[in-house]
């Protein structure tokens, strides 16, 4: 498990990212959460808190693996782009 930080809508966040054939499992709960996770704040319990990389643990993955592109602000922008293009034209997907 890796920590990356990536720029989202203008802000920056932490991610965490699974290994190879691995996912992220939160600990307290054991939701399997697929395999990045962006920290930001766990509302799953009462009160709320900030979310911390030591709350997930590496499991084995139950998805089959896919293709894992690596992440390109650029496109993300442009794909983005269109999306509020579509949504001025009033067209849903």
């Amino acid at each position: 498990m890796k920590t990356e930080t990536r720029e989202i809508n203008g802000k920056e966040y932490s991610v965490l990212v699974a290994g190879n054939g691995k996912a992220l499992q939160r600990v307290h709960d054991g939701s399997y959460m697929g395999r990045e996770v962006v920290l930001g704040m766990d509302y799953s319990i009462k009160p709320p808190r900030e979310d911390k990389a030591e709350y997930y643990m590496e499991v084995e993955s139950e998805e089959e693996e896919a293709a894992v592109l690596p992440y390109d602000p650029k496109l993300e922008q442009e794909l983005q782009e269109k999306d509020e293009a579509l949504t001025i034209l009033g067209i849903e997907l």
